[in-house]
């Protein structure tokens, strides 16, 4: 029986830091330049999946598959292996996730706004699981093991942008996001008097499941940026000419109004289209968004 609803249980908060160079992002093809420093052995063969080489959102199908899917879409259980459950991975994604400022970074206009070593961030990792399977049964069918692990991690020196030396605003750290999906299998684990077991009424989904992606110590992998914002109202995020790239995201923002108004920005309200040059100069002269 196979059912196509797709749930995906997504993990938004990482549980470490592992600092960047704010980078410069192809918004036409989300491929991210060399700028981001990496984690060490990732938790992820990253020499198959490596957010820096695969493009955000691309569904990626080309990791070794630990269990392969049957032609009837469905993967193989066993009652020797996790009570007739499994789980089949089809693809992998990612995309940034909401940002976690670090504590006490605000920074005044003129300020070099300098992120050292002693500042941290540390965040639980919380998610609803949310799958069919339990984790052993998912773990032993992804690229990925799922852990629910806090860990809290030091900081790397950065300087403020030197084009942003004028502004106020603070750092924070946006984690890379790894999706996996698939088919999960589960079915009743049946026993007679000879006590001989199988598998029967079986039950078949398609399902995924979000993790930050991080190293093999529980570190996670991402971006620093610096976010810019006014001095008399540091609430309030300056606009999208004075934000990095990955900060206007969707979904990236603490505040959703900054993604709102950069797609205002955007010819036929489409990104690859590039940015209005009525909007950039009023961005540039702090008119936008124009009332």
């Amino acid at each position: 029986m196979f059912f196509s609803s797709a749930l995906q249980a997504s993990l938004f908060v990482p549980a470490a830091l592992a600092i960047a160079i704010p980078a410069e992002v192809d918004l036409r093809t989300g491929k991210l330049s060399a700028r981001l420093d990496q984690p060490d052995n990732p938790w992820i063969n990253d020499s198959c999946f490596n957010p820096l080489t695969v493009p955000e959102h691309e569904e990626y199908t080309e990791c070794p598959k630990k269990k392969e899917v049957q032609e009837d879409h469905w993967c193989p259980v066993s009652e020797n292996e996790n009570d007739c459950e499994s789980y089949c991975e089809q693809s992998l994604s990612w995309q940034y996730g909401k940002e976690i400022p670090f504590d006490n970074t605000y920074c005044g206009k003129g300020s070099h706004c300098r992120l050292d070593e002693s500042m941290t961030v540390s965040v639980s990792q919380t998610t609803t699981f949310g799958l069919q399977i339990g984790h052993g049964a998912f773990t032993l069918g992804a690229s990925f093991s799922w852990s629910d692990s806090k860990t809290t991690s030091n900081g790397m020196m950065r300087e403020k942008p030197a084009e942003r030396l004028d502004d106020c605003g603070y750092w924070t750290f946006v984690p890379y996001l790894v999706t996996s999906c698939g088919i999960t299998s589960k079915a009743s684990v049946h026993e007679n008097v000879l006590n001989s077991r199988w598998c029967a009424d079986r039950v078949d989904k398609q399902e995924c499941l979000t993790s930050v992606y991080q190293t093999k110590t529980g570190v996670a992998g991402g971006a620093v940026v610096f976010v810019a914002t006014e001095c008399e109202d540091t609430a309030k995020k300056l606009p999208f000419c004075k934000q990095d790239p990955i900060y206007l995201k969707l979904g990236v923002s603490s505040d959703d109004q900054v993604h709102l108004d950069y797609r205002e920005a955007w010819i036929d309200y489409d990104e690859a289209k590039g940015i209005l040059g009525t909007a950039q100069y009023q961005c540039e002269q702090g008119n936008w968004p124009m009332v």
